[in-house]
């Protein structure tokens, strides 16, 4: 679950005077803190992307005070430590600083660059997500390894995560039973196993959020998501707004074919878009058709399973092609996949978003927004 704002959070964005702080912790293999970073850091930007599977990823720069800043088994600065990152703001009733954690990152170990001129180590992280990639944080199978049909998907993701040196806390919903035997060959990663599996159930993801959660769910369709950000406040943080258009993608009809059965028997879903406020139904501008088969298709072994696929498709081929973006007041709470609504200062019209992408940097007071526009029936 997103963290949903409280009154004091949205008071903090209407200030009119903000201070800003940041702050960095070390954090060992075991996420104990070892050392504050703040005094260290120069500048750091963060980026969020709600369509990719290392949701978040840092920009770091350090000021190098000492030898112990030098990246080397013995430092600070090594791949067997994270960095846990907060911004915060300052409530000028009460002085009180509230911060806001904005993910615990990985040192990416081939992203190093220093400038002796300066002092300046600049660092290069993901989140934690690289500890399933990366075969230097897990292991890769050593032996091949079934995935029987019939297991539970989530206790067997469960216990990939058991296998990891670090202990991962986790919310992994209920996603059934794995439809078919899954075969992993010798050197297959963790985060390989997972992505296989995820692809089983079309409009699944996974990520880490914040706080160093795996979390395991289906794609927010926003139909019963609350609005974390109402237009009334939402108005007064927006500084720029635009729209960019791309026609070239959208498609308003979908079919999925998948195996076809020893009997003979295609396995076939198909959807279209008949939503009578949507700009890309067949009624407002043709039918656009996008067939998809093969490859990973052709493991949909149900046509209940290709029928949700291809709902999700045209999800994905229309919703994502009707969007918006904007640069705002630096918004610390806010997430990725979280609904917001806005009316707009070019068209006026008002509608609900969900958010995709967010960048913003330390030394910044404001942050960019790339969303989608929401509409009521989209599938579960």
């Amino acid at each position: 679950m997103s963290y949903m704002p409280k009154t004091q959070d949205v008071n903090l964005l209407q200030q009119t005077n903000r201070a800003i702080f940041s702050k960095v912790e070390l954090l060992s293999h075991d996420f104990k803190i070892l050392d504050s970073l703040e005094g260290n850091t120069l500048n750091y930007s963060i980026s969020i992307d709600a369509d990719s599977d290392i949701r978040r990823t840092c920009s770091l720069s350090l000021y190098v005070q000492n030898a112990s800043f030098t990246p080397s088994s013995s430092s600070r600065i090594w791949m067997d430590k994270f960095l846990r990152i907060y911004m915060g703001l300052k409530d000028q009733r009460t002085q009180q600083t509230i911060w806001y954690g904005q993910g615990i990152f990985i040192i990416d170990g081939a992203s190093y660059s220093f400038d002796a001129s300066t002092q300046e180590l600049s660092l290069s992280c993901s989140d934690l997500m690289s500890v399933l990639v990366n075969t230097c944080y897990n292991p890769q199978m050593v032996s091949e390894i079934t995935i029987p049909a019939g297991s539970s998907a989530r206790s067997v993701l469960i216990s990939l995560l058991e296998t990891l040196d670090s202990a991962i806390p986790y919310r992994i919903d209920d996603l059934g039973a794995i439809p078919y035997d899954l075969v992993f060959s010798l050197g297959t990663t963790l985060y390989e196993i997972m992505a296989k599996i995820r692809d089983l159930y079309p409009g699944w993801e996974f990520f880490f959020d914040t706080n160093g959660t795996f979390v395991f769910e289906a794609i927010p369709s926003g139909s019963s998501d609350p609005v974390v950000l109402d237009d009334t406040i939402l108005q007064s943080l927006v500084v720029n707004e635009s729209t960019d258009y791309d026609f070239s993608e959208v498609k308003n009809r979908v079919a999925v074919y998948g195996r076809t059965l020893d009997d003979g028997t295609q396995i076939y879903g198909e959807a279209k878009d008949t939503l009578t406020d949507s700009p890309f139904s067949i009624s407002r501008i043709g039918e656009r058709m996008e067939v998809l088969s093969g490859g990973d298709y052709d493991l949909i072994t149900t046509n209940d399973l290709a029928q949700q696929r291809a709902d999700y498709e045209l999800w994905r081929l229309t919703r994502l092609n009707d969007g918006m973006s904007l640069e705002t007041i630096a918004i610390y709470w806010l997430d990725v996949n979280q609904k917001i609504a806005y009316t707009s200062k070019i068209t006026g019209v008002s509608a609900e978003y969900l958010i995709k992408q967010i960048a913003y940097s330390s030394t910044d007071t404001t942050m960019s927004l790339d969303m989608i526009k929401f509409y009521p029936t989209l599938p579960e």
